[in-house]
């Protein structure tokens, strides 16, 4: 994302943002001035990042009276800084809550209230913006935190743990390496030495989820912190799969969150984030899918995914343990892996085209899907678990709220890849439903959530990622 607020003698200018593209020019819009530390402020804000400053110059005073009245400056310190400067923040309890304080480590902060006054003469962010705010940072929530990530090894799962590593988490990760290798595991531990332990064990252990979720401390240690919250990523994935080992599945995938849940009680965890499937609507024809539609799963993989929505609100319910079920629509991004008989269809159209092999489309192609860049679940998981409100077994779609066919998803990624794509038609593969479209309105009510990268530059980024890691093994040899 870049802004550019054009015109104007207030500058300030954002040398670099890790994990993001943000950039301000001269901060001053159809005559209004506004201060360039709040429009950067506003920014990290909602994207939880840690910001290097080059350059920023003592800001000039907003001239518009609903800046005035929202934005107030408590304390004034000059700056003039180089080096990093993180953006800080501390929510206001929701008892009589009326707003959330927010600011740099510099010395400035801002009240922003709850329910904004739109601004006749400003360009329309900002009201966008601070409804996003009364929710608290990411980055001040998960600070210190202890987290647990179920299946953090894999391709969604260590996305997640990335992004809990740089907002400060404390993560431990249990996983049987069943569908990832031990190499992200190990870059962890040697990056985040301190804050990242790895348990080597499956979520059908008790004894593997007891060490996981007593987070950084030994079992038994009472004067310890526990986690605090379970991100429950670890499954069996596959469609094709699951209608031929349909009990592993129903083991791993519902057996598997019945324990999580379990263990997430006796540790005392706030709350558990469950990695549901868009899977549960089956092949109904009514778009975009809602919520509130009955479920009608057509796979043994399906199925066991519903099961687990339904233990997070049973137990939400019996037992007063928090919990979200986040329903993922085609999740897609670097590190997905193109290697398996049943490999998702980006990471296997992606082989296909750059080890010049005719790509697969099963069926004629012209089913759609909301495919959704890994970037947005990560950003959904953690708005889901930082909520200040009290979730209890809500099912919420994670997605773009767009679709697209798989003849365009094709033609996108060879036009991207610079190669023609001359496809193979297989027959249509069972259990696969034809058209899958998210509406996600719950999940901007509930949490917050909106997509952060699109689909066209997910599918750049991700086959440039495929294309970095052929040229880094060899232009002949498999991804």
């Amino acid at each position: 994302m870049r802004v550019d607020w054009k015109g104007g003698a207030s500058v300030s200018r954002l040398e670099s943002c890790e994990g993001t593209g943000l950039g301000i020019g001269q901060a001053n819009a159809d005559g209004l001035e506004v201060p360039c530390e709040v429009v950067v402020a506003l920014l990290c804000f909602v994207r939880g990042i840690r910001c290097r400053f080059e350059e920023v110059q003592e800001p000039c005073h907003s001239a518009c009276p609903w800046w005035a009245g929202v934005v107030g400056r408590e304390e004034r310190a000059p700056l003039s800084v180089r080096g990093d400067c993180r953006i800080e923040a501390a929510l206001l309890r929701r008892a009589g809550f009326a707003g959330c304080c927010f600011g740099s480590t510099r010395g400035f902060a801002w009240h922003i209230p709850v329910e904004p006054k739109e601004c006749p003469c400003a360009p329309t962010p900002h009201r966008r913006y601070t409804q996003v705010m009364t929710d608290p940072p990411l980055t001040a929530y998960y600070d210190g935190l202890h987290v647990c990530v179920t299946g953090g090894a894999g391709f969604i799962g260590s996305h997640l743990v990335e992004r809990l590593l740089s907002i400060g988490a404390h993560v431990t990760v249990i996983d049987d390496l069943s569908g990832s290798d031990y190499s992200h595991v190990a870059e962890m531990l040697d990056t985040h030495s301190t804050r990242y332990r790895f348990v080597h064990g499956s979520i059908l252990e008790p004894a593997a989820l007891a060490e996981a979720f007593a987070g950084h401390k030994t079992v038994g240690d009472a004067n310890g912190a526990g986690v605090d919250i379970v991100f429950h990523e670890a499954a069996l994935g596959s469609v094709p799969a699951s209608l031929k080992e349909p009990a592993r599945f129903h083991s791993v995938n519902a057996e598997g969150t019945l324990r999580v849940l379990k263990a997430a009680r006796e540790c005392s965890a706030r709350r558990v984030v469950y990695a549901a499937s868009s899977s549960a609507y089956g092949d109904q024809p009514t778009l975009p899918k809602v919520e509130s539609q009955i479920s009608e799963p057509l796979s043994p993989y399906a199925e066991s995914k519903l099961a687990g929505e339904r233990l997070m609100f049973v137990w939400a319910r019996s037992y007063g343990l928090s919990t979200v079920s986040l329903r993922y629509f085609n999740v897609f991004g670097p590190r997905q892996r193109p290697d398996t008989p049943y490999a998702a269809v980006i990471a296997a159209f992606a082989s296909a085209l750059l080890e010049d092999r005719p790509p697969t489309i099963y069926g004629d192609g012209s089913q759609t899907r909301d495919f959704t860049y890994i970037d947005n679940v990560v950003q959904a998981n953690l708005q889901a678990g930082a909520s200040q409100r009290a979730l209890v077994g809500e099912i919420i779609n994670v997605g773009t709220g767009t679709r697209l066919s798989i003849r365009k998803l094709l033609s996108l990624m060879a036009e991207y890849l610079g190669v023609d794509a001359a496809p193979r038609f297989n027959s249509p593969r069972e259990g696969d439903v034809l058209h899958s479209l998210a509406d996600i309105t719950r999940a901007r009510t509930l949490l917050g959530y909106e997509p952060i990268v699109s689909v066209e530059e997910g599918l750049r980024k991700t086959v440039e990622w495929y294309r970095s890691q052929m040229e880094r093994s060899g232009v002949d040899g498999p991804l």
